[in-house]
């Protein structure tokens, strides 16, 4: 069993949920007192709104049709679940027809399984086995794919607390298969019934992990350790429907272990909150009424001695800089964007510029290879695939631009960059719609781009006033070297619309992307003096944040350094480093030195790669 306190997860430079819970939502009938009502349910749902609600981070890890109906789309969102670990495929969501009796005994005419059946380990999202918690719901009332999960998700490294709840139907039918579950969670839940069918002579006193059992009206006890621990509901909750209460439990438990208050009494109290009305109704309700958070910068501590900039090398290049890249920034027009004077373009080019980041496949172990999809018939690199995709939206769809659309569909960036072969290729995606939605309530509250734009042009530098108020734009101001806001800005001003004044070029500051940063490295401009550092980013292994932090900051200072030896504009020197390293000093495959303009003044360490790290940055 592995001890929350002293586990050893894997780091990374983006924000994950504390706790993630596997499990589809599902969309049910509920017949009650004379009523029918159409709700949202699931095990998996209902457990990760409670834990939302004690304060933890959460996200859900499910099956989703690209169409998601508007009852479940609400619990995503500003102050809502995180929705990185959505898996799009062409099915349905699980469905249930439940009619209560006089009594409050539930029987189920209609259960519909949907996809979640069909959910495996790798819909997790790799920079989510950092995770503090996962718990794997009933998937499909399978334990058999409970285990197969739970065997997988070790396999590939997770070192959290892993966590598992049941289904009276697997407990009979699969008793055995639910035994090995529980052995092998370091938390289990279960209600009274289930628990006396799989410990008929109780709990063993000394068995490793913890043990919930849920009590109905006489609340909750906790075995753990050898001890017991039970608690009573408190007095007074109101039953309107009882469904969903274990799994309420089961959250509002496990949301308190990772926030560090009281898991049995919280547990209790979200339970108390889900029996208060139908379905997720109560759980959901609220979460997004809250204060929206400021956008934070990251600082990243950084590694000493693992990178540096090399200035004799910077001095040789930038004398070849002068005859080759001075004309190479780029007017961001061409057949992967809008046309020129066409609708809808600031918002366009902003909301896109904000997805500029990430376009490489990966596993556990690192790199696998750059992004390549075909949309519209024309095959293209990752950039260039996500420019076409939003400009066919604003062309043919301009409403999927619509803040408003924005924050409320947690897979919207699904449905805009959709391919040829009908599903969304953008690697770590779960990013991607984290984002989309915090941009969307963003610009919902603050209004759009293009006024933060009209304010820019009517200052005497309308550079720095734009990346001023990129700093408070998600999807733009976590990033402490600023590359997709400065990105914006080169884009606005180049564009042969001019939208952006360029009063004060020199504000401009360099823009640091892998593709910038493997162009550093194999000049020579920087060089990598940690041999351990050096090896892992040969080996296209994942690197550690702080090491990537060293590595990137070093760039920055070659970069900036390059620019004010060549006279060369920003502009151009991204231009350069983008075009080139993606047709000659490329990522995979053989790098075409021989026809490299620079490759007299070039180090030529073609061995080296960009560091591997997971972010939303670039």
């Amino acid at each position: 069993m592995t001890d929350l306190r002293t586990a050893q997860r894997p780091t990374s430079v983006v924000s994950i949920p504390q706790v993630v819970v596997v499990g589809c939502p599902s969309v049910d009938r509920l017949e009650l007192a004379g009523q029918v009502h159409e709700v949202i349910g699931g095990a998996g749902l209902l457990t990760a709104l409670a834990a939302r609600r004690t304060g933890a981070r959460v996200g859900l890890v499910a099956r989703v049709p690209i169409e998601l109906p508007a009852q479940v789309a609400v619990a995503f969102g500003d102050g809502g679940l995180d929705p990185g670990g959505l898996a799009v495929h062409a099915g349905s969501l699980p469905s249930f027809h439940i009619v209560y009796d006089g009594a409050e005994q539930a029987s189920y005419l209609v259960a519909e399984g949907g996809m979640e059946a069909e959910v495996v380990a790798d819909d997790l999202p790799q920079e989510w086995l950092g995770a503090d918690i996962v718990h794997i719901a009933s998937l499909g009332g399978r334990a058999e794919t409970q285990l197969a999960f739970a065997q997988e998700l070790r396999a590939r490294g997770f070192a959290g607390l892993l966590s598992a709840g049941t289904y009276i139907r697997s407990v009979k039918e699969e008793t055995e298969t639910v035994r090995a579950l529980r052995q092998r969670c370091d938390l289990f839940f279960c209600n009274l019934e289930e628990s006396r069918i799989l410990f008929p002579d109780g709990p063993l006193p000394n068995a490793p992990g913890t043990l919930c059992v849920t009590l109905g009206s006489q609340g909750a006890r906790v075995h753990q350790a050898g001890q017991v621990r039970q608690l009573q509901p408190e007095p007074g909750a109101v039953l309107v429907e009882p469904t969903g209460a274990g799994d309420a439990f089961c959250g509002g438990y496990l949301g308190a272990l990772a926030t560090g208050t009281d898991p049995l009494a919280s547990g209790l109290r979200t339970a108390r909150v889900a029996i208060s009305a139908v379905g997720g109704q109560a759980l959901a309700s609220g979460l997004r009424d809250g204060p929206r958070q400021p956008v934070q910068v990251r600082a990243q501590a950084r590694s000493e001695g693992v990178a540096r900039m090399d200035a004799a090398r910077v001095a040789t290049l930038a004398g070849r800089f002068r005859e080759v890249a001075s004309a190479s920034a780029l007017d961001f027009t061409g057949p992967q964007f809008p046309a020129v004077d066409a609708a809808h373009v600031v918002a366009l080019f902003a909301q896109a510029t904000a997805h500029q980041f990430g376009f490489w496949h990966a596993d556990d172990a690192g790199f696998v290879g750059p992004m390549w999809a075909t949309l519209d018939g024309r095959r293209y690199k990752g950039s260039d695939f996500v420019w076409h995709a939003f400009s066919r939206a604003a062309r043919l769809e301009p409403e999927l631009l619509d803040p408003a659309r924005m924050a409320a569909d947690p897979v919207l960036f699904d449905r805009i960059t959709t391919a040829d072969d009908g599903r969304s290729p953008v690697p770590a995606i779960g990013l991607h719609r984290s984002l989309h939605l915090a941009l969307g309530a963003h610009l919902l509250a603050s209004g759009p781009i293009e006024a933060l734009v009209e304010r820019a042009n009517a200052t005497p530098m309308p550079i720095r006033a734009l990346l001023d108020q990129l700093r408070h734009v998600p999807g733009f101001g976590e990033d402490r070297l600023a590359k997709k806001a400065t990105l914006l800005a080169i884009i606005l001003g180049n564009r042969p619309e001019r939208f952006l004044t360029l009063r004060d070029p020199d504000t401009i500051r360099p823009i640091v992307d892998y593709h910038l940063m493997r162009g550093c490295l194999r000049t020579g401009c920087v060089q990598v003096e940690d041999p351990a550092v050096r090896a892992t980013m040969e080996q296209r292994a994942w690197l550690a944040p702080a090491d990537e932090a060293a590595v990137r900051d070093a760039c920055y200072e070659a970069l900036e350094a390059l620019v004010s030896a060549s006279g060369v504009s920003v502009a151009a020197v991204d231009g350069f480093f983008f075009v080139n390293g993606r047709s000659k000093c490329i990522e995979v495959g053989t790098v075409d030195c021989p026809a490299c303009p620079i490759r007299e003044a070039c180090g030529r360490h073609t061995a080296m790669f960009q560091p591997i790290v997971r972010t939303d940055a670039y």
